[in-house]
């Protein structure tokens, strides 16, 4: 991560900050921004949220009572290494 940004007179720059939880979490820090040359400090309080992801997509399966219906997802691993995932569901009476 940049550790310095020198901005000229009368000009504007941008300085990035990510923020990239690996799961569901509350994490607060502090960002401090000094002008080493007039030696003033700015100081931020942050909050980064870490949201479950949301669905890739919604599908909608009909089907008649009493009969069986198969239908594939699509799982992908967008990794370099072997994942092993959880499936569930809360559709009553649906088995995979």
């Amino acid at each position: 991560m940049q550790k310095t940004l020198t901005v000229k007179k009368k000009e504007t720059q941008y300085f990035q900050l990510k923020f990239t939880p690996n799961w569901v979490m509350t994490h607060s820090g502090t960002l401090t921004l000094r002008n080493e040359s007039t030696k003033e400090e700015y100081e931020y309080d942050l909050k980064g949220y870490g949201l479950e992801p949301l669905a890739v997509a919604n599908y909608v399966l009909n089907c008649k009572a009493r009969e069986t219906q198969h239908h594939t997802f699509e799982v992908k691993n967008p990794t370099d290494r072997v994942l092993t995932y959880t499936v569930w569901t809360d559709l009553q009476n649906a088995v995979g």
